[in-house]
């Protein structure tokens, strides 16, 4: 890549966003590694520029219209053109069935994992129009986008709500030459996962035998970035609306 494009990874703190951002600067891009944990963000940053990439640490609440703005208004005060966007902060899943619904709960996973996603949508295809940019976005879904799971509402409510937000995009982005993409993931081993995890007295065997794909074991997280990757890149360049699985063949079984 000749130029350092620039564009935003939010939830790049750690987990996948981490490894989504780490790829995106190895390929030669600025990277933008918004968290609402800023020193999870700086970490982000000292492991690219430790490989000679480019990135700068932002704070970011994507539940916050003010807080994404700011975020945008940055990109664009420091005079570079938003090309790519990667909408991955996200929230676990919740523990309750609908008859005991925690309905406080509910609002903040929605507010984070499908609110947060539309806030963003907002304020990346602006700067995209604007500044006549064929860009490329990807929103980070889930298996739960598709497959519902017994007691976690909330969670399978806002990742279905992101692949409609991301084909939405997709449709009114079309004309501006801006491609929007989705990927779920399946189980990955992230820190999110790892600490659903503790003290569970599920063996890790069983654990995988639930929540595995047909290949038989937990994704990482560097696996799902290189689907993310490509969907940023030029090699996808027919490719918008489209929602892309990394599960293992989790869906399938």
């Amino acid at each position: 890549m000749s130029e350092r494009v620039t564009g935003v990874v939010t939830g790049a703190g750690s987990g996948l966003g981490r490894e989504i951002a780490l790829l995106a600067a190895s390929a030669g891009r600025h990277v933008f590694v918004a968290d609402r944990d800023l020193a999870g963000a700086e970490g982000t940053v000292r492991l690219i520029e430790s490989t000679g990439g480019s990135a700068q640490a932002v704070i970011v609440d994507v539940t916050s219209e003010d807080s994404v703005a700011a975020l945008f208004a940055d990109v664009d005060r420091r005079g570079r053109g938003l090309a790519w966007a990667v909408n991955n902060a996200g929230i676990h899943p919740d523990d309750d069935r609908l008859a005991d619904l925690d309905l406080a709960a509910f609002d903040r996973i929605m507010a984070v994992n499908a609110r947060g996603v539309a806030l963003c949508l907002k304020y990346e295809m602006r700067a995209m129009q604007s500044a006549g940019t064929a860009g490329r976005i990807v929103n980070i879904g889930s298996t739960r986008s598709f497959r519902a799971i017994s007691g976690s509402a909330a969670y399978v409510a806002s990742k279905f709500a992101v692949i409609g937000l991301t084909e939405t995009a997709a449709l009114e982005g079309g004309p501006y030459g801006i491609r929007v993409n989705c990927v779920c993931p399946g189980v990955m081993s992230t820190p999110m996962v790892r600490a659903r995890r503790e003290g569970s007295v599920e063996s890790e065997a069983a654990y995988v035998d639930r929540v595995g794909g047909v290949l038989g074991r937990i994704g990482s997280p560097d696996e799902v970035a290189e689907a993310v990757e490509w969907l940023i890149s030029d090699a996808s360049s027919y490719v918008t609306g489209h929602t892309l699985v990394a599960d293992g063949g989790y869906r399938i079984r």
